[in-house]
C-alpha cells in the first residue's frame, strides 16, 4: 500500500488530524503509532492528541530508545485492556525486540494468596534483567528487607511491596517512594522483563494492526515501518497532499497585533480558541484580554498545547499562550540540557551545602543555591561564608 504523504505545520496539527482519523465512528477503537525523531516531538504529540481527543478512553505509552520504556510500551502492546495510543523513535524501529511469545513468557503475575517462595520471585527478577538495591527509587530495581520485596517495575508509575507470609503472597501495594507510604492496595502486579536471551522480532511486528503515521521521516526509517500508513512532512514536495492547516504568525506578545488577527478572523466567521498551560496563564490571559475587543471575545481553554495552527477551509483557529507569549521553557529540554552538564537527579534530602537544584513544576522555577540545614559543611568549590 503507498504511503500518504501530507503536508502540515507543526506536531500539534499532526496529533489533530490523527486523533480525527479516530473520531471516525469505524476507527474508534483502533491502535495509533506516531513515529519521529526526538524525546520532546513524543511529548509534544501525546500532550497534543490528549487534548483532541480528550472524549476517548485511550491508554497512552511513549516508547525512547531506554530498556524501561521499551518494556513498559510492549507491555501496553501485549494485552491492551483499552485503544492504544503510542508515540516512539526512530531510532526503536531498527532495534531487535522479544517476540511476543518471549515477552509475555518471561512477565511475572503477583496475585495476592499466590504460592510462591520468596527464593523463586527472587531468582525472576535477576532473569528479567532486575538490579537488587538497598531502596527501590526507579524502574528496574528490586530491594529485600525479610520478608518484604519492593519492586519498581516500568510499567507502573510507583514501586510495589510484597509482603510474604511463608510461601505465600499476603499483601501487594503501591507506596510512595520519599515517604514509603502505601499509596494503593492491589490485587494483583505485573513485572514487565528488561531483558532477554531471543531478540528476533521488532517494532513493525509489534504494531502490524496499528494505524501508523510518521513524522518527517528519514529515507533509511521508510523501510523499517512498511505498515505506515500516512507520513506527515512540514516541507513540500510536488507528491504531497497540503491538509490545509497553516501555521499561526508570531505575535511575540504584540497583543495590539495579535487583536489585530483576532478581529480580522472573527470578521470572517473563523471560530477561535486559546489553549493556556495552567489556570495561572489562563486568569491573567483574561485580565490582559479585558482591554482589546476581540481578544476578549477568544475562549480560553486549558490543555498542555504547545503549538496552534489555523484552518482558512474550516474556518478555525487554534492559539496557545506559549506561542503569543513567545514562552519555549519545555521540561525535557531543560532536563536535557542539566543532564548534559553531567547534573544528576537527587533527592531533596540527598542535597548538600552549595549544590544548585533545579525544580522542574510546571512553572519553570529554579531554585537558589541550597543549604541543608542537616548537613552543615563548607561548599564544595566555594569560600566558607558562601552559601
Amino acid at each position: 500500500m503507498a504511503i500518504k504523504n501530507i503536508l502540515l505545520p507543526n506536531i500539534s496539527s499532526a496529533a489533530f488530524l490523527a486523533a480525527e482519523e479516530t473520531l471516525k465512528t469505524e476507527r474508534t477503537k483502533a491502535n495509533i503509532l506516531f513515529v519521529c525523531r526526538d524525546e520532546q516531538e513524543m511529548e509534544d504529540f501525546v500532550l497534543a492528541f490528549k487534548t483532541f481527543a480528550k472524549e476517548q478512553e485511550r491508554a497512552f505509552t511513549m516508547i525512547g530508545e531506554d530498556k524501561y520504556s521499551i518494556s513498559a510500551g510492549l507491555y501496553e502492546f501485549l494485552s491492551p485492556k483499552k485503544p492504544i495510543t503510542a508515540a516512539a523513535l526512530y531510532s526503536v524501529c531498527a532495534k531487535a525486540l522479544p517476540g511476543r511469545k518471549d515477552f509475555a513468557q518471561k512477565t511475572i503475575t503477583i496475585k495476592i494468596a499466590q504460592s510462591m517462595t520468596r527464593g523463586e520471585l527472587l531468582f525472576k527478577l535477576e532473569n528479567c534483567g532486575y538490579e537488587r538495591a538497598d531502596f527501590t527509587e526507579k524502574s528496574g530495581q528490586y530491594a529485600v528487607r525479610g520478608s518484604v520485596v519492593d519492586i519498581f517495575s516500568p510499567n507502573y508509575g510507583a514501586p510495589c511491596r510484597i509482603y510474604f507470609s511463608g510461601n505465600m503472597i499476603s499483601t501487594v501495594s503501591l507506596f510512595d517512594i520519599e515517604t514509603q507510604n502505601t499509596k494503593e492496595n492491589l490485587e494483583e502486579y505485573v513485572v514487565s522483563p528488561l531483558t532477554f536471551e531471543n531478540n528476533a522480532s521488532n517494532l513493525a511486528n509489534w504494531t502490524k494492526d496499528f494505524e501508523i503515521f510518521l513524522y518527517n521521516p528519514p529515507e533509511q526509517a521508510l523501510p523499517l515501518m512498511p505498515g505506515a500508513q500516512t507520513a506527515f512532512y512540514n516541507l513540500p514536495a510536488e507528491d504531497f497532499i497540503d491538509c490545509g492547516l497553516k501555521q499561526n504568525p508570531s505575535f511575540n506578545a504584540d497583543f495590539k497585533l495579535f487583536d489585530a488577527e483576532a478581529a480580522k478572523q472573527l470578521k470572517e466567521g473563523y471560530q477561535l480558541k486559546l489553549y493556556c498551560l495552567n489556570m495561572g496563564e489562563l486568569q491573567r490571559l483574561q485580565e490582559v484580554f479585558a482591554d482589546y475587543e476581540a481578544l476578549k471575545r477568544i475562549p480560553l481553554l486549558i490543555a498542555p498545547l504547545r503549538e496552534g495552527f489555523y484552518s482558512p477551509k474550516e474556518k478555525f483557529a487554534f492559539y496557545t499562550s506559549t506561542q503569543v507569549l513567545n514562552r519555549t521553557y519545555r521540561g525535557s529540554s531543560l532536563i536535557k540540557k542539566f543532564d548534559s552538564n553531567q547534573a544528576k537527579h537527587v533527592r531533596f534530602k540527598e542535597l548538600e551545602t552549595g549544590d544548585v537544584a533545579v525544580q522542574y513544576t510546571g512553572d519553570h522555577r529554579a531554585l537558589p543555591r541550597y543549604e541543608n540545614p542537616y548537613k552543615r559543611r563548607p561548599a564544595r568549590g566555594l569560600p566558607d561564608n558562601r552559601i
